[in-house]
């Protein structure tokens, strides 16, 4: 294991090839630019020293965060985690950008991180405000493509600050049982992406819906027409509002590794922290390498969690977002049960959410 950046050398020389068939396109675009100059920061020597002094310290040290925009949606998913859409007449909540500032500014001083991860909700609602505010932040913004149109890829391409996971379920009849009338308008965004100098890939939820499209290969061969940067897989996690028994086995998990292994040989990126142990992630909840903040400013311990600290207290400027992470249990909790079950709380421990509340001993 590569000990400066904590992932595999194999996984590396999968990196490094990937960047020189991007590169390779032509002169490297703003984004490309912006985006490598916020990865060689987040991953400085001065950065990477930041944060072992702190795991040092703390027993931890964060490499990235998520954020949601807000929980309004432009579509209606029943296996949505995070529960967007969902009913008329719901309290819409937005992010705060002045607040949410705050958290940027105390993340760069603190851990040197200038990525942050958006989701949501629908990330486009508000992706043009936010990236436009903090030019020195890259943002990697989940959407569904509804509004990426050829316009509104202009003016990201201007910003220059934005990478694009485009959601993608399946070939049309699959993607079409899960999100009807949104498959038309991912494959326009897709070609949209295409044609535009930003740094883009597609991300994918593994399921029971599109688990046979993954393994016979069909679905990423189809994709890869688009000339993705890379690809998201992303396990399904048994949170939502209709648990429809999308979760997937061990053993199918390990049949899509397998894809995975065999798509990097040919120097595709993948990432995939939870069922391919090759690009050497293990549990991030807790802020041992990530967390989540709701619109609210309420803390996660994962993004797929649902155990909430209370909102952040603000005062002159700063928040006690650092305290948080250290003292809160759900914090302390999920860090303990994170070295238990190394590949993921959520998959692993049925009993998760009473584990994490400290509600039973497991």
């Amino acid at each position: 294991m590569d000990e400066k950046w904590g992932i595999s050398p194999e996984y590396l020389r999968v990196l490094e090839t990937a960047a020189s068939r991007y590169l390779g396109r032509g002169a490297p675009s703003l984004a490309l630019q912006r985006g490598a100059s916020n990865l060689l920061a987040t991953y400085s020597p001065e950065a990477l020293r930041r944060r072992v002094d702190i795991r040092r310290r703390w027993g931890f040290a964060p490499e990235g965060y998520t954020v949601s925009v807000g929980n309004d949606c432009n579509l209606n998913c029943g296996y949505c985690y995070y529960g967007a859409g969902g009913p008329a007449g719901k309290e819409v909540v937005q992010i705060d950008l002045e607040r949410l500032g705050t958290i940027i500014g105390e993340m760069k001083n603190e851990f040197g991180i200038r990525f942050v991860t958006l989701t949501g909700g629908e990330t486009t609602l508000r992706l043009r405000e936010i990236a436009a505010r903090w030019p020195d932040v890259t943002f990697y913004a989940y959407t569904n493509g509804k509004l990426l149109g050829a316009e509104f890829c202009r003016e990201l391409e201007e910003l220059g600050n934005v990478v694009i996971a485009l959601t993608v379920i399946g070939t049309e009849p699959v993607h079409e049982s899960i999100r009807p009338g949104n498959y038309a308008q991912v494959m326009a965004a897709a070609e949209n992406l295409r044609q535009s100098s930003l740094v883009w890939g597609f991300s994918l939820t593994e399921s029971r819906v599109n688990y046979r499209e993954i393994v016979d290969d069909g679905l990423l061969d189809c994709l890869l027409q688009f000339g993705p940067f890379f690809f998201r897989m992303i396990p399904f996690m048994p949170v939502g509002r209709e648990q429809v028994g999308c979760a997937l086995t061990t053993e199918e998990y390990a049949r899509i590794a397998e894809v995975i292994r065999r798509k990097r040989e040919d120097g595709l990126l993948i990432h995939d922290y939870i069922n391919d142990p090759t690009s050497g992630y293990s549990c991030m909840a807790g802020a041992e390498r990530s967390f989540f903040i709701t619109e609210r400013f309420e803390l996660c311990p994962c993004v797929f969690m649902d155990t909430r600290t209370p909102p952040l207290e603000f005062r002159d400027g700063s928040s006690n977002l650092m305290q948080v992470l250290r003292e809160h249990p759900y914090f302390r909790r999920a860090r303990e049960l994170a070295t238990r079950h190394p590949r993921c709380i959520i998959l692993e421990n049925p009993r998760w959410r009473e584990a994490v509340t400290q509600q039973i001993v497991d």
